[in-house]
């Protein structure tokens, strides 16, 4: 969270997965965030502090999801070598948990709702996928359909 509505402002407060927050308001405008594309940027106060965070990095982040139980077993195939499976939809804060190969067979669970920009793709959704018994996040640039 940043003192002012811009990435050159200082930072305010530090917000962890899963902090409660309210929204005061929003910016005019969109703007334009590498790696997340564009959005708004929101005041907000959270702990009794308030200030300003990136729209694509708070709230539900609006992923379309069943639980895994429910899930009708769409699979696809990883089509980049070495594919990075991350902890949260983002090459900047979602941490590398695992690596997928080229062809790997993944499953998958949810995907976001809006697309995100990834430099060196046009942008994609990023899908929540289970693979060898784990689960995380892949970019859809790296994926292909089953035919």
């Amino acid at each position: 969270m940043r003192f002012k509505s811009n990435l050159k402002s200082k930072i305010a407060y530090r917000l962890n997965l899963g902090d409660e927050l309210t929204v005061i308001s929003k910016s005019d405008r969109k703007s334009y965030v590498n790696g997340y594309g564009e959005d708004y940027w929101y005041e907000i106060e959270v702990n009794g502090v308030t200030g300003w965070v990136f729209g694509k990095l708070i709230g539900t982040m609006e992923y379309d999801q069943k639980s895994p139980d429910q899930w009708d077993g769409e699979f696809m195939y990883v089509k980049g070598s070495h594919v990075n499976c991350r902890s949260e939809p983002s090459t900047i804060v979602g941490k590398v948990l695992f690596r997928l190969n080229k062809n790997d067979r993944i499953e998958l669970i949810a995907k976001t709702n809006n697309e995100f920009s990834v430099k060196g793709y046009e942008d994609d959704y990023w899908y929540y996928v289970r693979a060898n018994e784990k689960q995380g996040w892949i970019f859809g640039g790296l994926l292909a359909s089953i035919n």
